[in-house]
């Protein structure tokens, strides 16, 4: 897109070259359409392909362009392969994940209150987030670990441990494992989770969900040290935009709610209370030795 001198506008200042290149090349600049889709995107093009009843098996890029034709929802030209490669790879690693559990078995279950239509994989039930593992994620699976333990005699099936299976990097794999509990204790999880839900009825949230979060795994890990995780997670640092800019989370605690004044004792029990029994269920693959 350099064009001569003699091609374009001559200026005493500068060369033909710099004088014709500039405008070219910023019009140019507002033609590019987006080089790759973002994360959200993605993940809602995976989304559908979960639903109960679905045929498709779309594990090789031709497929992904090929169901994509027609309708925008991928870049044109290398961008858009690219794209495909790209959704093909994590479509195909979640089927592998999916795979190494077990077969598939899907039925509603219902116990007191709660009904829910767990996805089985052999004795194990799972969950899959198509973008990065989350709170909310994390707790569907522990829902759905819990109703299905309680409801055991109903189906005639125990589930041993649950699984969320979420993004890492450019895989779907499991992140998250949980010991399923016994029956009884299942039932006495429900109905704690029941009044939690009747207590904090007239509260938009109880906590920050990846705040709350962040507290209780670092204080697990580390006792004494939620708050500063904790802190990170709200107002963001260098690398990630803090949780208090999200915009549900401004309408329900404000936009000027620094972590020091959010984060005090009734924050770590409220916490404690909704993620605890989660976190303290997590089958935590054996540290290594440093000798190892």
């Amino acid at each position: 897109f350099f064009f001569q001198a003699e091609d374009g506008i001559r200026d005493h200042c500068v060369t033909g070259v710099q004088t014709c290149a500039l405008p070219i090349w910023l019009e140019r600049l507002e033609d590019l359409e987006a080089l790759e889709l973002e994360e959200l995107k993605r993940s809602t093009l995976l989304r559908p392909l979960l639903l109960p009843g679905n045929r498709e098996d779309p594990r090789d890029q031709a497929r992904w362009q090929q169901r994509s034709r027609g309708q925008g929802t991928l870049p044109a030209g290398a961008a858009g392969v690219l794209e495909a490669q790209v959704l093909a790879e994590r479509w195909s690693s979640l089927q592998d994940s999916l795979a190494a559990l077990g077969e598939a078995w899907q039925e509603p279950l219902a116990w007191g209150g709660w009904q829910l239509a767990p996805l089985w994989r052999g004795d194990t039930i799972v969950v899959v987030q198509p973008g990065r593992s989350k709170p909310a994620g994390r707790m569907d699976l522990w829902l759905h670990l819990q109703l299905a333990a309680a409801a055991a005699a109903q189906s005639g099936r125990s589930p041993t441990q649950g699984v969320l299976i979420a993004r890492t990097g450019n895989q779907l794999v499991a992140e998250l494992r949980l010991q399923a509990p016994e029956p009884e204790a299942a039932r006495d999880e429900l109905q704690r989770l029941a009044a939690l839900q009747e207590d904090w009825r007239d509260a938009c949230w109880p906590v920050p969900p990846r705040s709350g979060w962040a507290w209780c795994e670092r204080e697990r890990d580390h006792p004494g040290e939620g708050f500063t995780e904790a802190r990170k997670a709200w107002e963001g640092d260098e690398q990630s935009k803090g949780e208090c800019q999200e915009d549900v989370m401004v309408v329900c605690f404000g936009a000027e709610w620094r972590a020091v004044d959010l984060i005090d004792g009734a924050f770590g029990e409220r916490a404690q209370s909704l993620y605890g029994p989660l976190l303290n269920a997590e089958i935590r693959p054996p540290r290594r030795g440093k000798g190892a």
